[in-house]
């Protein structure tokens, strides 16, 4: 593991603290809260891709208060 990979892992961990401190953390429900992809029991993304997708179109809803646009 370089440096890059340390660095990026202890950004995960912080974001995830300020969410759970926040009450945005999102409850494990067996599939991607993305894209809808089976999962397992404690998952919550199928990959880093989907969650920051699904993070971008809730910032959208908590800033405009309307659905993201279409892309």
């Amino acid at each position: 593991m370089d440096e890059a990979d340390v660095a990026q892992n202890e950004i995960e961990f912080h974001e995830r603290a300020m969410r759970a401190k926040k009450g945005d953390e999102l409850p494990a429900i067996g599939e991607c809260h993305n894209c809808g992809e089976t999962l397992a029991v404690n998952q919550k993304f199928c990959d880093p891709d989907c969650e920051g997708d699904f993070r971008k179109r809730q910032w959208h809803v908590k800033q405009r208060n309307v659905p993201p646009p279409v892309v």
